[in-house]
């Protein structure tokens, strides 16, 4: 697991670096999407926020976020709980 986590963050610190040199084909839109999506993978809350947006607005997209995010965890909870029930590892699946 540790392996795989430092191979994410290499990954994630290539694209950046790419994303720096003029002479790749890399975007800062590219980089931007990968740290959004590895921070996802982590479980960490990422936002991304329209530069031109209010502070109001910018607040309302991170509730919403936050929202979503809270039910996915539910989701997750739930299925980890299955898969814990179904290998033997605990014997009440509402536990």
């Amino acid at each position: 697991m540790a392996t795989e986590k430092a191979e994410a963050e290499l990954k994630t610190q290539g694209v950046i670096e790419a994303a720096r040199d003029p002479e790749s084909n890399v975007t800062a839109e590219d980089a931007k999407k990968k740290i959004v999506e590895e921070s996802k993978k982590a479980g960490v809350a990422a936002f991304t926020f329209n530069a031109d947006a209010s502070p109001e607005e910018k607040a309302a997209k991170a509730r919403d976020v936050s929202s979503a995010a809270s039910t996915h965890a539910m989701l997750d909870t739930d299925s980890n709980r299955d898969r814990r029930f179904r290998k033997g590892f605990i014997t009440d699946p509402r536990a």
